[in-house]
């Protein structure tokens, strides 16, 4: 019969299938748990592949006989037709881990989240969430954005001197240079024009109230008279650089994301794929960011077209991500531009 040197000979695995993760009960045996899982008797050919297998993959296993219960095992797929069944427990059936029976892959970097999944019961859950963030990212990140993006355009200069306005309004009547009829119409017209600007989104930058009734000027004297209006504008001044800084803290969680993706994928491909595509959607974004920001100095817009610019910023960004990936697959392939500039090295 043949033996197999632990240390070296691992067989392979397929690549059709999911790993199963199983947690460790009292009076689990590695031998147990191969025989049932691989369906391999106990000192043949293939029990001792797989045993190299399931050694490999579980570094954190010490010592193979003496499991520790609540421990974790990634039970690898040797080949298509040595597909096992999940062992059979009352215990295993009612945890988490029993959806991961072994099917046809449907997201590509599954295998990769098994492999770096936490051994320790209480990580599980932080793991898990971590890893539907990765997956959900970029779809997550283009809609944030989107509402940043909104959010300046409402809240950029040409749309709150409007309210700024108001406040030199009050301080010509003040002085006597215009009349209180003109203040109020003056003060009408200005607010009127913004909350149609703002349109439904008003309520919510105002906390719940309209120009109208928020834009007031103070009766008590004992504060200023303008303190409201300055109020409110402190607080669309707060909301505009929020626009700003997230803007600049989604880049770096792009960037982040995107490292640690380069870092976790085998695969000389996959790392181009995925700097290129971070690349070019960020420096799309940076130049929409900064076309939006001159297209406001010279055009106030009202809140339709500021939720179109959003979207449209969004879509475009991401748009010239995958656009880069497709030209990177179709044309450019050969050059690798993750070792030109040694992203992979640094990522790690």
């Amino acid at each position: 019969m043949t033996t197999l040197d632990l240390t070296t000979a691992v067989p392979p695995v397929s690549p059709l299938y999911k790993p199963v993760i199983y947690t460790i009960k009292s009076g689990d045996t590695l031998g147990q748990i191969i025989a049932n899982f691989y369906h391999a008797n106990y000192g043949s050919d293939r029990y001792i592949a797989a045993k190299a297998l399931v050694l490999y993959y579980n570094k954190h296993i010490t010592n193979p006989d003496a499991l520790l219960p609540g421990q974790l095992l990634r039970l690898m797929p040797m080949t298509p037709d040595s597909v096992g069944m999940c062992l059979a427990s009352d215990n295993q059936s009612s945890q988490s881990e029993t959806h991961l029976m072994m099917s046809p892959l449907k997201r590509e970097n599954l295998d990769q989240y098994k492999l770096y999944m936490p051994t320790n019961p209480k990580e599980r859950e932080a793991f898990w969430a971590m890893a539907w963030l990765d997956d959900n990212y970029n779809w997550l990140s283009g809609g944030l954005g989107a509402g940043l993006t909104t959010l300046g355009v409402l809240t950029h200069e040409q749309n709150t001197t409007l309210i700024k306005t108001v406040e030199t309004l009050y301080k010509q009547y003040q002085m006597g240079l215009i009349s209180k009829g003109q203040y109020d119409y003056g003060r009408r017209k200005a607010l009127s024009l913004f909350s149609q600007r703002l349109g439904p989104l008003e309520k919510l930058l105002l906390k719940g109230q309209t120009a109208q009734q928020a834009i007031q000027i103070a009766r008590s004297g004992a504060v200023p008279a303008t303190e409201k209006i300055a109020k409110n504008l402190s607080r669309l001044n707060k909301f505009s650089k929020l626009a700003s800084v997230g803007g600049v803290v989604l880049t770096g969680a792009s960037l982040g994301m995107a490292c640690y993706d380069i870092a976790h994928t085998q695969s000389r491909q996959k790392k181009n794929e995925i700097l290129v595509e971070t690349v070019a959607g960020n420096v799309a974004g940076t130049v929409l960011g900064l076309a939006v920001s001159a297209f406001l100095i010279s055009t106030p817009v009202g809140w339709g077209v500021a939720l179109a610019i959003g979207a449209g910023s969004a879509l475009a960004s991401y748009g010239a991500g995958e656009g880069a990936e497709y030209v990177y697959d179709k044309y450019l392939n050969k050059i690798d531009f993750a070792s030109m500039t040694r992203v992979d090295q640094i990522c790690q």
